[in-house]
């Protein structure tokens, strides 16, 4: 009985404390989540990570440019209005998830 109980504990802690993701709800809990993602990372690491939620704010090139001709046509869309709209398409990913999609964006 405590061998079931304890393969039982493993894995339900196994479950609740996998890789943290990306909670894209609104910036604030944009910018906690990304905060506890980047904990243990090396100075290096973030810096590479802080690159691919640039990317990500922006919506990659063609994110940009949707960005800069509504700025130009007179929209009163707020930049953040924008990154959060961007910032949700990845949300649940986790950091290598979002490191993929990044590349994915750089490479539209």
């Amino acid at each position: 009985m405590k061998a079931i109980l304890a393969i039982f504990m493993a894995v339900a802690l196994t479950g609740c404390f996998g890789e943290p993701t990306l909670d894209a709800t609104d910036m604030e809990s944009v910018k906690v989540s990304l905060q506890e993602m980047t904990e243990s990372m090396t100075e290096s690491e973030h810096e590479d990570f802080r690159k691919d939620i640039f990317v990500i704010g922006f919506g990659g090139p063609e994110g940009l440019k949707k960005m800069l001709q509504s700025a130009f046509q007179g929209e009163t869309k707020d930049g953040s209005d924008y990154a959060i709209e961007n910032m949700r398409k990845a949300d649940g990913m986790t950091v290598q998830e979002m490191k993929a999609f990044a590349n994915e964006l750089r490479n539209q």
